[in-house]
């Protein structure tokens, strides 16, 4: 799953528009992981263990689940984007907030959502 902050969005559009040329589609990485990692990540930076359910993913294509259209897109790999393409490997000099960093940030309550 890819996860990009408004913050790092805003910067890469400014880069962007000094480029000399655009992609009819253009896209942006900010981080990936499974929603899993990021809940070990959320885990570990507050020093806690969430309550976690999981769903089979034919009970997510059923659409029977809590976040079911949700679950059923990340299950098949849709919330998830190419490198090849993006805007980070035309505009590599800048650094993207990660998510560890962020939720670390968050947590330390030095970030606004």
């Amino acid at each position: 799953m890819v996860l990009t902050h408004s913050q790092d969005i805003g910067r890469f559009v400014a880069e962007m528009l000094d480029l000399p040329r655009w992609e009819k589609r253009i896209f942006l990485i900010g981080d990936r992981h499974l929603p899993n990692e990021f809940l070990r990540i959320a885990e570990k930076a507050k020093k806690v263990g969430f309550e976690k359910h999981y769903e089979r993913v034919e009970t997510l294509n059923r659409g029977r689940a809590t976040v079911a259209a949700a679950g059923a897109r990340e299950a098949k790999r849709d919330m998830d984007l190419p490198v090849q393409g993006s805007l980070n490997s035309s505009l590599q000099e800048l650094e993207m907030l990660k998510v560890r960093d962020a939720v670390e940030i968050r947590v330390k309550g030095q970030m606004a959502v």
